[in-house]
């Protein structure tokens, strides 16, 4: 090899690994084919992405108001088929949630109004929707969707503004024991304003609703309306419920916390986490973190330590707004956080969680308003440094009180990102960005509004926790019985060795 092949050789390898440890500074990313596209309606809520057909290839699904209307786009940009929209009179309605009501292994779009609406991915209508929900008022939240009877076949779950709280079947009908009424305190209201969590919180196999109402109080319900054991007719010492419920497993007992942000009535934001008897796990609420986060708190092993993280972005109030992490252990405040933005950013949902750049850790994205009609979206890494090609700036239009998400929409085995945005004269805009990173699907722990298209608000939907098996009298005499037995095995091999010994010396 000559000197020069040498010097080539070398200044390649400088170069692979200048590529590796100092990528590049990125100033922007493309659009997605076929992306934007333009709405001439007010997008105020989060996109949801889901693979609709079972193609390989996800679907982008979100609702409009002035008129309400539910879109559906092919990942390519077209709309899905000549079904979709679907408008409606009246001008507002929930964001759509997705899920398999039927079983036949594609998905129904459901959004909540002063009806349950429920569609086939081709349009066609669930049979048993429209359902009514006899409020005058539409759905503050979109409906939560899970599996509560342990039959195998979902259910749907919202509030609304009227007070009550429903759950329903497959088919539309209202299951026995509900709705749920509530009254108004001496102080605050009683709506259900906020997103339920779904999950098995008491250990007995089975999902529970968990609902927080404007009243103070904190419900987890079973299937049949009834409460579930450990005071889950809660009402939290730091005040009223200011942000969604939301669900993992932060101190690593195997058993899910019950997270959302309190509101004390002299004021402040307080980030708080309950075990599943309702005390707070140790070192919650760690601080007040003075402006509202409505998201409330999404959860992921940010460090890879195979422990959660929890987070939160909340909006320009009192203070600018920040973005918070913590341990979820101990509450404890991560190195390099906050991060405090500018007095013109607000962050109206929340922060999601998922592999921006390719290198198999966890980013904090977050979608900001920035003043009345632009927009930022934010990625950091787990200290705090912001990634390179962001903030990625939106200008003349931005997000209201939606995030943005992290998928393939494509199968092409890079990252996508997007968002709705919208301004003040009813026109608003999908966005998504072609990032040239590999898609990691086990580094998304929390890739869109509400963790999952059902919106279980579930951090461990997609992986359950094992289930911890509650020992009847049977189980405790098995348990006696094959104690005994080991007991008595140990004792048999102990007088064997002895015998041996005893026969060795002789």
């Amino acid at each position: 090899m000559s000197r020069r092949e040498l010097y080539q050789g070398y200044f390649l390898l400088l170069f692979l690994f200048s590529c590796i440890f100092f990528p590049p500074l990125i100033e922007a990313f493309p659009y997605q084919a076929g992306w934007p596209k333009t709405i001439s309606a007010d997008v105020h809520q989060s996109v949801v992405v889901a693979d609709l057909d079972n193609d390989g290839f996800n679907e982008i699904i979100f609702t409009a108001w002035q008129p309400f209307s539910v879109y559906v786009y092919k990942y390519t940009g077209q709309i899905y088929n000549r079904f979709w929209p679907k408008i409606f009179s009246r001008n507002s309605g929930s964001a759509p949630t997705v899920a398999d009501l039927d079983g036949d292994s594609d998905l129904e779009i459901i959004v909540g109004s002063d009806y349950i609406y429920a569609w086939h991915h081709d349009g066609k209508t669930v049979f048993g929707f429209p359902t009514p929900a006899t409020s005058s008022t539409g759905y503050a939240a979109p409906p939560a969707v899970g599996d509560l009877t342990g039959d195998g076949i979902p259910e749907i779950t919202a509030g609304n503004a009227d007070c009550e709280f429903y759950v329903w079947d497959n088919h539309g009908n209202v299951l026995n024991g509900f709705p749920k009424t509530y009254s108004y305190p001496a102080k605050g209201s009683c709506s259900v304003i906020f997103t339920p969590a779904i999950g098995d919180i008491d250990l007995d196999g089975i999902n529970e609703v968990i609902v927080p109402v404007d009243n103070y109080h904190v419900y987890a319900y079973n299937a049949d309306g009834s409460i579930v054991s450990g005071n889950w007719d809660f009402l939290p010492d730091y005040g009223n419920i200011s942000s969604d419920i939301t669900l993992g497993d932060v101190d690593n007992d195997g058993i899910l916390e019950v997270l959302f942000i309190a509101r004390p009535l002299q004021g402040g934001y307080y980030p708080e986490i309950l075990n599943h008897d309702t005390s707070s796990v140790a070192g919650w609420p760690p601080l007040n973190i003075i402006n509202k986060s409505p998201g409330g708190l999404v959860m992921g092993d940010l460090d890879n330590d195979g422990k959660l993280e929890v987070v939160t972005g909340n909006q320009f109030t009192n203070d600018p707004a920040a973005v918070y992490v913590w341990e979820g252990e101990s509450g404890q405040i991560k190195n390099g956080w906050p991060v405090v933005l500018s007095l013109n950013d607000n962050f109206m949902r929340n922060m999601i969680l998922g592999d921006v750049n390719g290198d198999g850790n966890v980013d904090i994205i977050g979608a900001s308003s920035y003043g009345w009609n632009d927009g930022r979206i934010y990625a950091w890494d787990v200290s705090g440094n912001l990634l390179s090609g962001f903030p990625i700036v939106i200008t003349g239009i931005g997000p209201w009180s939606s995030t943005c998400f992290i998928t393939d929409i494509d199968n092409d085995g890079d990252v996508e990102i997007g968002v709705g945005v919208t301004n003040t004269y009813t026109t608003s805009k999908i966005l998504i960005w072609d990032l040239p990173y590999p898609y990691k699907g086990r580094r998304m722990p929390w890739p869109q509004d509400r963790h999952d298209p059902m919106h279980t608000n579930n951090y461990h939907w997609y992986d359950p926790l094992p289930q911890v098996p509650e020992l009847g009298l049977s189980g405790l005499l098995c348990l006696i019985v094959l104690l005994s037995l080991g007991i008595a095995k140990g004792r048999r091999q102990e007088t064997g060795d002895r015998r041996q010994e005893a026969g060795d010396r002789r």
